[in-house]
Order: C-alpha cells, then structure tokens, then sequence
C-alpha cells in the first residue's frame, strides 16, 4: 500500500500515559468552546444563587469554586477510568506499529493492522513538546509521540514534511505542552 519511496520509518507503542496526554491536548485543542460554556453557565448560577437564593457574593463565588475543583477532579477521574478500561479492552492499543512517512501519506502497521493515511485527509497537525497530534476529523485523532523517533532530526524532518503536506486551509500550531 505504501506508494513512493519511504521518507521516514520509526515505530513505537502507544502507552496509556500517551493517551491520557493526548486526552489532555484534545481538551487544550477545545477549550474555548468549554470556557463559553462554562461562563455562560457559571453566570447564569451566579445570578441564580445570588438574586433567587439570596446568598451573598463571596458565598456564591466559594460555592462557584468548590464546584468548579470537585467537577475538574471528578471529570478527570472518570475520564481516565474510562480510557483505562478501553486501553486494556483493545487488543491494538498494546501492539507495536511501524511508521512509514511518504510522499502521499503516513502507514501504520502492526501485527493485527494495516493503515494508511494520505495527506489530503488530514485537516490539522498539531505539535507538542512529546507528540504530535494529527487530526482527521474533531474526533479521529493520530498521535505519534516525539519517543518514537530515532533521533531529532528525524523530528525536524517530520516536522517539515507535515508542515508542507498537510493542507493549506490547516493550522500547524506549535504547543509547548501541559506539563
């Protein structure tokens, strides 16, 4: 399936901590949608708690916060329960693949699969300090983290290939990452 001569080949293992991390930049990606929501509805408890239930404003902003550090935490904890029990289902998330960047695309190949990608399928390429991000849609996502690279350069040489292959209409946004 792969078509031209191989541009790059590396491989590497999705863990669960790349997963959690990359649930993380997903959220980062998306956190202006989630902070219009979540002023809109703090607003709209505030003026709640304050005019109809007649609590006072450093009241209502201390309830507001506590709310807000145990959603974050509950949040996070069911989403990483979550991804941990899919991590452990899914028999391809333990398997090694082997990368092969070309000229028309990426191929991912382990043991079980056999994937390719061409350029012009993906919208966006995102990079963090230890991944990048390549999205298709919002919601299908490929992450190669930065450890399955043989040496920098060969980071720099992804790094050019998508900046040049990935669609003009795309972002390629470089992040220094969460932590």
């Amino acid at each position: 399936m792969i078509e031209g001569e191989p541009l790059l080949r590396f491989k590497g293992q999705l863990q669960l901590e790349h997963l959690k991390k990359l649930n993380l930049y997903r959220y980062h990606m998306r956190r202006k949608g989630s902070a219009l929501f979540f002023l809109i509805f703090f607003s709209l408890f505030f003026l709640y708690m304050h005019y109809v239930m007649e609590f006072s404003v450093l009241v209502t902003i201390l309830i507001m916060l506590g709310g807000i550090v145990i959603g974050v935490i509950v949040g996070f904890s069911l989403l990483n329960r979550a991804l941990t029990k899919e991590y452990v289902r899914d028999p391809a998330a333990h398997s090694e693949f082997i990368y092969t960047v070309t000229e028309s695309g990426i191929e991912m190949e382990s043991d079980r699969i056999r994937h390719f990608l061409g350029w012009e399928e993906f919208s966006a390429v995102f990079e963090y300090a230890d991944m990048f991000i390549l999205t298709v849609t919002p919601i299908k996502v490929n992450a190669i983290p930065k450890a399955f690279f043989n040496s920098t350069e060969e980071v720099e040489e992804f790094r050019r290939i998508t900046n040049r292959k990935i669609p003009k209409n795309s972002r390629f946004e470089q992040k220094k990452g969460l932590f």
